[in-house]
């Protein structure tokens, strides 16, 4: 597995024991505070939940590449990964 290999080391440092998994689907089931209820995201929708969660505030980011963000963040790296039952998402 190139996860474990350290092929990935070099771009998104893994903190094991980690959960697997970056290419997400699954069904919301709960929104917290942090999201507003009865908005754009509801407990129950089924989503697609994208790999790369970039800062928001480098220059990447404002360009709409957040896949690409050297300060992002990935699932699948760590702690939660889409093997997890339960996966805590950004709204965004």
């Amino acid at each position: 597995m190139q996860l474990v290999d350290g092929y990935f080391a070099k771009y998104a440092h893994s903190t094991f024991p980690l959960t697997p998994g970056h290419e997400i689907a699954g069904e919301i089931d709960r929104v917290d505070d942090l999201v507003t209820k009865g908005g754009r995201f509801n407990e129950g929708d089924l989503v697609v939940v994208v790999g790369g969660w970039g800062d928001g505030t480098c220059r990447l980011c404002q360009k709409g590449d957040t896949h690409i963000c050297v300060h992002g963040r990935w699932p699948g790296f760590g702690p939660y990964g889409g093997y997890s039952e339960y996966l805590p998402v950004p709204e965004k």
